[in-house]
Protein backbone atom coordinates (compact mmCIF):
# COMPACT_ATOMS: atom_id res chain seq x y z
CA UNK A 1 0.00 0.00 0.00
CA UNK A 2 1.64 3.11 -0.85
CA UNK A 3 1.27 6.13 1.28
CA UNK A 4 0.57 9.42 -0.28
CA UNK A 5 2.59 11.83 1.66
CA UNK A 6 0.00 14.64 0.60
CA UNK A 7 -2.99 12.93 1.56
CA UNK A 8 -1.64 12.49 4.81
CA UNK A 9 -0.91 16.56 4.91
CA UNK A 10 -3.89 17.39 3.68
CA UNK A 11 -6.34 15.43 6.07
CA UNK A 12 -4.19 16.83 8.73
CA UNK A 13 -4.69 20.53 7.71
CA UNK A 14 -8.27 19.34 7.81
CA UNK A 15 -8.40 18.16 11.11
CA UNK A 16 -6.36 21.25 12.43
CA UNK A 17 -8.76 23.39 10.91
CA UNK A 18 -12.01 21.58 12.24
CA UNK A 19 -12.43 23.04 15.86
CA UNK A 20 -11.57 26.82 14.09
CA UNK A 21 -15.02 25.95 11.59
CA UNK A 22 -17.07 25.00 14.75
CA UNK A 23 -15.44 28.16 17.27
CA UNK A 24 -18.11 30.77 17.89
CA UNK A 25 -17.18 34.39 19.45
CA UNK A 26 -19.62 37.52 20.52
CA UNK A 27 -19.75 40.81 21.77
CA UNK A 28 -22.24 42.64 24.11
CA UNK A 29 -21.72 45.87 25.42
CA UNK A 30 -22.69 48.28 28.55
CA UNK A 31 -23.59 52.02 28.94
CA UNK A 32 -22.82 53.11 32.05
CA UNK A 33 -25.01 55.68 33.44
CA UNK A 34 -24.01 58.37 36.45
CA UNK A 35 -26.01 61.22 38.25
CA UNK A 36 -23.60 63.91 39.04
CA UNK A 37 -24.41 66.43 42.05
CA UNK A 38 -23.57 69.02 44.22
CA UNK A 39 -20.77 68.17 46.58
CA UNK A 40 -18.57 70.18 49.49
CA UNK A 41 -15.92 68.78 51.80
CA UNK A 42 -13.71 71.35 54.13
CA UNK A 43 -10.85 70.70 56.42
CA UNK A 44 -8.90 72.93 58.41
CA UNK A 45 -5.21 73.18 57.69
CA UNK A 46 -4.33 75.89 61.10
CA UNK A 47 -5.63 76.50 63.82
CA UNK A 48 -4.26 80.08 65.66
CA UNK A 49 -3.17 81.01 68.96
CA UNK A 50 -4.26 84.84 68.83
CA UNK A 51 -1.12 87.23 69.04
CA UNK A 52 -1.03 90.31 70.44
CA UNK A 53 -0.41 94.14 68.92
CA UNK A 54 2.75 95.57 69.63
CA UNK A 55 1.04 98.24 71.57
CA UNK A 56 -1.52 98.87 74.96
CA UNK A 57 -4.93 97.38 74.31
CA UNK A 58 -4.18 96.26 70.71
CA UNK A 59 -6.65 93.69 69.75
CA UNK A 60 -5.06 90.15 69.43
CA UNK A 61 -5.44 88.79 65.69
CA UNK A 62 -4.49 85.47 64.08
CA UNK A 63 -6.00 83.29 60.94
CA UNK A 64 -7.70 80.49 60.82
CA UNK A 65 -6.49 78.58 56.83
CA UNK A 66 -8.60 75.81 55.22
CA UNK A 67 -9.06 73.88 52.48
CA UNK A 68 -12.38 72.93 50.55
CA UNK A 69 -13.92 71.42 47.45
CA UNK A 70 -16.81 72.34 46.02
CA UNK A 71 -19.10 71.70 43.12
CA UNK A 72 -22.61 73.74 42.77
CA UNK A 73 -25.29 72.27 40.22
CA UNK A 74 -25.52 74.08 36.70
CA UNK A 75 -28.59 76.82 36.79
CA UNK A 76 -29.54 77.63 40.43
CA UNK A 77 -26.62 76.14 42.20
CA UNK A 78 -25.66 78.32 45.04
CA UNK A 79 -23.24 77.23 48.20
CA UNK A 80 -21.29 78.92 51.18
CA UNK A 81 -18.65 78.45 53.87
CA UNK A 82 -20.08 79.64 57.43
CA UNK A 83 -18.66 79.86 60.91
CA UNK A 84 -20.66 79.73 64.35
CA UNK A 85 -18.99 80.07 67.89
CA UNK A 86 -19.82 76.58 69.00
CA UNK A 87 -18.05 77.21 71.92
CA UNK A 88 -17.80 80.12 73.99
CA UNK A 89 -14.77 81.98 75.78
CA UNK A 90 -15.10 80.65 79.40
CA UNK A 91 -17.50 83.40 81.22
CA UNK A 92 -15.35 84.38 83.80
CA UNK A 93 -12.99 85.92 81.43
CA UNK A 94 -14.57 89.00 80.22
CA UNK A 95 -14.08 88.04 76.66
CA UNK A 96 -17.61 87.88 75.06
CA UNK A 97 -18.26 86.12 71.31
CA UNK A 98 -19.20 90.53 70.23
CA UNK A 99 -15.65 91.37 70.27
CA UNK A 100 -14.39 88.77 68.01
CA UNK A 101 -14.82 89.80 63.83
CA UNK A 102 -13.47 88.02 61.08
CA UNK A 103 -13.22 88.89 57.32
CA UNK A 104 -12.10 85.96 54.47
CA UNK A 105 -9.91 85.70 51.89
CA UNK A 106 -9.72 82.65 49.39
CA UNK A 107 -7.14 81.62 46.47
CA UNK A 108 -9.43 79.48 44.78
CA UNK A 109 -13.37 79.49 43.25
CA UNK A 110 -16.43 81.73 45.98
CA UNK A 111 -16.41 85.32 46.74
CA UNK A 112 -14.84 85.87 50.43
CA UNK A 113 -16.49 87.85 52.62
CA UNK A 114 -14.12 90.44 53.09
CA UNK A 115 -16.12 92.91 55.34
CA UNK A 116 -15.77 92.85 59.36
CA UNK A 117 -18.24 90.90 60.53
CA UNK A 118 -18.78 89.76 64.04
CA UNK A 119 -18.69 86.90 65.21
CA UNK A 120 -22.02 84.96 66.94
CA UNK A 121 -22.89 81.90 68.24
CA UNK A 122 -26.61 82.19 67.51
CA UNK A 123 -26.43 82.50 63.91
CA UNK A 124 -23.78 81.62 61.20
CA UNK A 125 -21.82 84.05 60.10
CA UNK A 126 -20.77 84.29 56.40
CA UNK A 127 -17.40 83.26 55.25
CA UNK A 128 -17.94 82.43 51.34
CA UNK A 129 -20.52 82.36 48.97
CA UNK A 130 -20.19 80.22 45.80
CA UNK A 131 -22.75 80.30 42.65
CA UNK A 132 -24.16 78.55 40.33
CA UNK A 133 -22.27 75.90 38.09
CA UNK A 134 -19.48 76.06 40.63
CA UNK A 135 -16.22 74.36 40.87
CA UNK A 136 -12.97 74.02 42.67
CA UNK A 137 -9.96 71.93 42.07
CA UNK A 138 -9.14 68.47 42.47
CA UNK A 139 -6.38 69.30 44.41
CA UNK A 140 -8.45 71.62 46.94
CA UNK A 141 -8.92 75.21 46.64
CA UNK A 142 -7.88 77.31 49.99
CA UNK A 143 -8.97 80.18 51.79
CA UNK A 144 -8.12 82.16 55.34
CA UNK A 145 -10.06 83.99 57.90
CA UNK A 146 -8.33 86.42 59.74
CA UNK A 147 -9.67 86.44 63.41
CA UNK A 148 -9.72 90.34 65.19
CA UNK A 149 -10.08 89.94 69.36
CA UNK A 150 -11.03 93.61 70.27
CA UNK A 151 -8.50 94.04 73.71
CA UNK A 152 -10.91 95.05 76.69
CA UNK A 153 -9.04 96.48 80.13
CA UNK A 154 -12.18 94.31 82.13
CA UNK A 155 -10.97 90.63 80.21
CA UNK A 156 -9.48 88.76 82.98
CA UNK A 157 -5.74 87.52 82.68
CA UNK A 158 -5.29 84.35 81.51
CA UNK A 159 -5.54 81.45 78.68
CA UNK A 160 -8.68 81.09 77.25
CA UNK A 161 -9.82 79.73 73.86
CA UNK A 162 -13.19 78.84 72.13
CA UNK A 163 -14.23 76.80 69.82
CA UNK A 164 -15.39 77.82 66.28
CA UNK A 165 -16.99 75.08 63.22
CA UNK A 166 -17.07 75.98 59.82
CA UNK A 167 -19.69 74.48 57.77
CA UNK A 168 -19.84 74.08 53.71
CA UNK A 169 -22.48 73.33 52.26
CA UNK A 170 -23.82 72.87 48.29
CA UNK A 171 -26.66 72.74 46.19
Amino acid sequence: MKISWVKIALATLGLAAAPLMFAATDTATTTLGVTVGAEATIAVTASPTLAKGTTEFESYTGNTTFTYRVRTTQSTGSGTVTSLVTTEFSAGSGITTADLSHVASTSGVGTANTSSTTASASSATNILTFGADAHSSDTNDSATISWTLADRPAYKTGAYSTIVTLTISAT
